[in-house]
């Protein structure tokens, strides 16, 4: 594996090259860069992750919403504006740093990461692939944004996982996950993608690398 780390725009970015001189696919994931190491050592195949660091409140949430535990903080609403400089400044400047073009462009990611992996798939013509694990897509509004807006790229390929302890949570708003994860899931069968959900043992933050390993693996594969 080669790592390739950049800063631009006061983001870090680290580029993850598993290929092995082969086609692989690309996916673009926000998470930190030692569990995207330790998540392509566990995947035995030709695969290119790009991790890119970001605000997790702010750029990863479509609009603002309240805080859902006392001591966590609001949400800031900044996913447009991080999705335009990620399609129009971190993807080319990523890509241009490849000895060839992707197989195929991804996006995925967890819990917040996860939403905004499905709402990429509505403002950008951009990934062929996406997995959103144990995301996020309970975040106030979102089901109905979904009811009113078509996707821009319906992706060839979108996986979906959740704990089946995630719904049993005392917060109301998150209690509706695995309602919502279904109707996203539902949705894009209706549009046509090739989708799977895997219900994983546990809650929200368990065996987090091992749900990544198995979204990627059939994400990636043929």
């Amino acid at each position: 594996m080669t790592t390739t780390d950049f800063s631009l725009d006061g983001r870090r970015i680290t580029i993850l090259d598993a290929s092995h001189g082969e086609a692989a696919p690309l996916i673009y994931m926000h998470f930190a860069v030692d569990e995207a190491e330790a998540v392509l050592k566990s995947l035995d195949m030709p695969l290119i992750i790009a991790a890119v660091e970001v605000d997790w409140n702010h750029d990863l949430t479509p609009w603002p919403a309240p805080k859902v535990m006392p001591k966590g903080k609001a949400f800031t609403g900044g996913a447009d504006a991080y999705l335009h400089t990620l399609c129009t400044r971190i993807v080319p400047e990523v890509e241009s740093r490849l000895p060839a073009p992707p197989l195929r462009r991804g996006i995925a990611g967890y819990s917040l990461a996860g939403l905004f992996a499905v709402y990429a798939l509505y403002k950008a013509d951009l990934f062929d692939i996406a997995a959103s694990l144990s995301g996020s897509l309970w975040f106030d509004g979102f089901e109905d944004y979904q009811q009113t807006h078509t996707p821009l790229r319906v992706p060839e390929k979108l996986y979906f996982s959740l704990g089946d302890r995630e719904a049993q949570t005392k917060y109301e708003r998150m209690a509706r996950v695995e309602v919502c994860t279904a109707a996203t899931k539902a949705r894009f069968d209706a549009l046509g993608a090739h989708t799977t959900f895997r219900r994983e043992s546990g809650g929200h933050f368990q065996d987090i690398p091992g749900r990544i390993v198995r979204g990627l693996s059939w994400l990636a594969g043929d």
